[in-house]
Formats: C-alpha cells, sequence, structure tokens
C-alpha cells in the first residue's frame, strides 16, 4: 500500500494539472504546454521512468530532479514552455521480441510440416 506522502504527493500533482495542455504525438511521446508569469521549480504532471527521455523547451535533460513517484521536477521559464516526455524502449527488449517471433514461426512450421507429413503417409 502506497505511503500517504506518495498518496498526498500524487493529489497535488493531479490538481495543478488542468493548466497544462496535454497532446499525445504520433510517435507515442507526450508533449505538455503551458504559460507561467515567472521562472520557478515546478513538478510536472508526470511520471518518468529510466528509459524516458525529456526535453525541455527544446533541450535535452540528461540529469533531471524528480520526486517520490517520478515526476519530474524542472525550472520553467517566463512564458511559454513546452516539455516532451517519450519512453525509449531498449535494444535488448527489440532482440528478446524478435527471436520470441521466430520462435514462434518455426514452431508452427514445425508442426505444420509434421502435419503435412502425417497426412501424406
Amino acid at each position: 500500500m502506497p505511503s500517504r506522502v506518495v498518496v498526498e504527493k500524487y493529489r497535488a500533482i493531479l490538481a495543478v494539472r488542468k493548466k497544462y495542455q496535454h497532446i499525445v504525438n504520433r510517435d507515442g511521446s507526450l508533449t505538455l504546454r503551458w504559460r507561467a508569469k515567472k521562472q520557478k521549480k515546478v513538478t510536472l504532471p508526470l511520471v518518468m521512468y529510466k528509459q524516458s527521455r525529456l526535453i525541455v523547451n527544446g533541450k535535452k535533460k540528461n540529469k533531471i530532479n524528480q520526486n517520490d513517484i517520478g515526476a519530474p521536477i524542472i525550472v520553467q521559464k517566463k512564458g511559454e514552455n513546452t516539455v516532451n516526455l517519450k519512453f525509449m524502449v531498449p535494444l535488448w527488449f527489440n532482440i528478446l521480441l524478435a527471436i520470441n517471433i521466430l520462435g514462434w514461426i518455426v514452431l508452427i512450421g514445425y508442426y505444420a510440416r509434421k502435419k503435412y507429413l502425417i497426412a501424406k503417409k
């Protein structure tokens, strides 16, 4: 069960969610846009994972501060702000997926060939 502090932080993030414009892009990434009256630190209503890539106002950020639930904490600039979040699928996952698909193709081919040879007799 999540701790009380984590639940309260999650609720605080959801409370300010409406001031952001959320756009889901064709590549699966998420873009947030908002206007700020002054430069200050803000917690974005997003959750980042280890493989997530965050671009803040056109600049890729390698080191991002996060709160307890993985929401990024950034410094917004005065005026228009844009953040793009994309999950980068690791190479090892794609390799394992290809091996899995090839395995299924070989297995289906093996049983189809076996059935064909039995039916031929």
